[in-house]
């Protein structure tokens, strides 16, 4: 056992994925002691995750590795597109292609909404990315090798079991508190916390290989699927994307294809022989050599932990434990961060009751856990169901009578039966557009603060809804109300330095945003005010933005937490009139955090 393994601490991270690390990193940035195990004896060996959104990076920017992150992920242009084939060999076409991700004509308005862009990372390169910063911020508390065997909370804090898997040596360490990251291989069973939703609804394999694919105009298609109508479509084929290094050179690009297992598959183990089978066939490139680092099996599931919080109050739920499905890694890392600061906050204050602000990341994470889930869950069944009809296509059509319905989309002589396949093709692009081009999803979350509901003053209806109350999946509608995040907006100081509003928010206390001096007032030992525009304001609004984004008055103002979500909303500066200011901020501060 490790001689430097302390006997107790004060956080314990359950898992050492992105999310874990994450976690890790943003521990160490509170200067909270923690300790985090992996069974794992490194970080991953298969691809997983590859598309980090803007949010994400924004938080990678927080903590310091968005520079990395940047310098190992691909090109801008390498995320900017999407595109169906029939295959990449000399017969193989081209069915369509998509901007997505910021791309295109898109690309304006993702560089509106953040500091930060959209980037491709494969998780094998992400997460080394991540280990690396944790064990510098906490170089003896990063645990490989190490298995969770049991969790136990009592009324003075948790027991956490464990084993090293390598010289089968167990122990245990006492903690105020854990964050189980573990994707709930341990955790959930033992706290009596179940998930509702769907599981197994596909089995899934990968392969990860080496190949000279992107001689084949490949470079700026993030992800390409193919639709082969020798194959039956889609559900017998693939999708490919790339996984660099970048430069991505013919001699070392690596790539992952993966596929659905069908059901007669399902009777033996899919082979590397299999995988290599169905690559070759769907690519259809002649002799192309391939060389195969690692194959990786799973089940494709939409479910969520029917609570994120364990009943003693001691335990919590992130990332893949306490959701799975498309989307997971970001959503786990942003979870993470809505956590941590207000750990940090109740650990700094033990006088203060913060028991109601640590329950509220379950009442606001949870919900767009769920919401992430039934979004995953619709465009799984939604990319072969759409494309694939609208082409007539299917697996339970011969290859010739595919191919008919396929050339009947390429028809060079504009037939009538062409035009209406290729306006079918077009209809079901823009369907799919709520997964490429998927801004609202993934920026556009917001959350239903309690004090902001119907009703009361700080209640507004968000831009984010359409008529019909649903989120609106592809445009992100950036405002200032309070659950939603800070807009971004940038701003200069006299010396000309830049910065995002977003990069002012604090880790230990909320930024009050105003352009009058009169908020000065505010200024408290759990607020920092921030001036725009104002007389003494450090910093300008670089083209108006701000009061654009924010729509506040010259008299307004909005509170800010640490993780740039908007607290709370001033009209005007009405409260600073009032006969006992002081007691008026301690009132606004105490239902922002929830002190009971």
């Amino acid at each position: 056992m490790n001689g430097s393994l302390p006997s107790q601490t004060t956080v314990c991270v359950v898992g050492g994925g992105p999310v874990g690390l994450a976690s890790s990193v943003l521990l160490s940035l509170q200067n909270i002691p923690h300790v985090l195990f992996e069974r794992q004896p490194g970080t991953a060996i298969h691809p997983k995750a590859v598309g980090i959104n803007q949010r994400t990076v924004e938080i990678f920017r927080q903590i310091g590795i968005d520079e990395e992150v940047l310098r190992q992920s691909g090109p801008v242009e390498s995320c900017t597109q999407t595109a169906w084939f029939t295959s990449l060999g000399p017969k193989g076409r081209e069915i369509a292609r998509r901007h997505a991700w910021g791309g295109g004509p898109y690309a304006e308005r993702y560089a509106q909404a953040s500091p930060c862009r959209y980037v491709g990372l494969p998780q094998i390169r992400l997460e080394p990315i991540l280990r690396k910063r944790a064990e510098e911020l906490n170089p003896s508390g990063v645990y490989w090798s190490h298995e969770v065997d049991d969790v136990a909370e009592d009324v003075d804090g948790v027991t956490v079991s464990f084993h090293d898997r390598i010289s089968k040596q167990s122990g245990q360490i006492r903690c105020s508190y854990v964050l189980g990251c573990d994707g709930g291989r341990s955790l959930t069973d033992k706290l009596g916390i179940h998930y509702r939703g769907e599981s197994d609804i596909v089995d899934m394999v990968a392969a990860h290989f080496r190949a000279p694919i992107s001689e084949f105009n490949m470079k700026s298609h993030f992800i390409s699927w193919f639709i082969n109508p020798d194959m039956g479509g889609s559900i017998k084929t693939g999708y490919l994307y790339h996984l660099g290094p970048y430069p991505m050179k013919p001699e070392t690009e690596e790539w992952m294809f993966g596929c659905a297992r069908l059901p007669h598959e399902m009777a033996h183990p899919f082979t590397k022989v299999d995988m290599l089978d169905r690559l070759h066939r769907t690519l259809a490139i002649p002799d192309l050599s391939t060389e195969l680092i690692s194959l990786s099996h799973w089940f494709v599931n939409a479910k969520v932990a029917t609570q994120y919080r364990s009943k003693g109050g001691q335990v919590f739920l992130v990332g893949d434990a306490a959701h799975r499905g498309a989307l997971g890694m970001n959503t786990g890392i942003q979870d993470a961060q809505n956590l941590v600061w207000k750990l940090a906050l109740a650990l700094r204050h033990p006088k203060q009751n913060f028991d109601g602000l640590l329950s509220s990341y379950d009442s606001e994470r949870r919900p767009l856990g769920e919401r992430v889930a039934r979004n995953a869950l619709y465009n799984m069944r939604a990319h072969p169901d759409v494309l694939d009809r609208a082409l007539g296509v299917s697996f339970e059509k011969t290859p010739a009578e595919n191919w008919v319905a396929m050339n009947q989309y390429f028809d060079a002589d504009d037939s009538e039966a062409g035009k209406a396949k290729r306006q079918a093709v077009k209809d079901a692009l823009e369907v799919l557009d709520v997964e490429f081009y998927a801004h609202g999803t993934e920026v556009g979350w917001y959350y239903e603060l309690p004090y902001a509901r119907k009703g009361s003053e700080q209640a507004y209806k968000s831009p984010q809804l359409k008529f019909n109350g649903e989120m609106e999946p592809c445009i992100y509608h950036p405002c200032a109300l309070p659950g939603h995040q800070l807009p971004h907006a940038w701003l200069i100081q006299p010396n000309g330095e830049r910065k995002s509003t977003r990069e002012l928010t604090r880790q230990d206390q909320l930024v009050l945003f105003a352009m009058s001096d009169a908020w000065e007032r505010f200024q408290h030992d759990l607020v920092h005010v921030v001036l725009i525009d104002g007389l003494h304001g450090r910093w300008r609004a670089e083209d108006g933005s701000w009061g654009e984004q924010s729509k506040l008055g010259p008299e307004g103002a909005v509170l800010v937490r640490p993780d740039n979500i908007v607290a709370w909303r001033f009209e005007d500066d009405g409260v600073l009139g009032e006969a006992n200011v002081q007691a008026s901020i301690e009132a606004v501060i105490r239902k922002v955090l929830v002190l009971l």
